[in-house]
């Protein structure tokens, strides 16, 4: 069974390398398997594809979509820190 950190380095991952949206104002959050997803998109078909893609990673048990519609001014960005480069001391198994 994946750890919360590994899930949640898979995820970050897979939002990164999809090209079909900007993941730059998307956090991911992991508690026992279920991924919880805040930030902004800008249309509902990329928030259903960020979705979507976090999915599809193995381990994830359940997933909770907050992410909001519109550009992320400065004073909305999402919590715990967008996503901008994975963690270095994670690699896959």
């Amino acid at each position: 069974m994946k750890s919360d950190s590994e899930i949640k380095f898979h995820v970050e991952q897979a939002l990164q390398s999809d090209r079909r949206f900007d993941a730059a104002d998307i956090s991911v959050a992991v508690q026992r398997g279920v991924v919880t997803l805040s930030g902004f998109a800008r249309s509902q078909l990329e928030r259903y594809q960020a979705e979507g893609a976090a999915r599809r990673i193995w381990g994830v048990i359940g997933l909770v979509n907050e992410i909001k519609m519109g550009p992320a001014s400065d004073g909305e960005r999402a919590a715990p820190e967008p996503i901008r480069a994975a963690a270095p001391g994670l690699h896959r198994r």
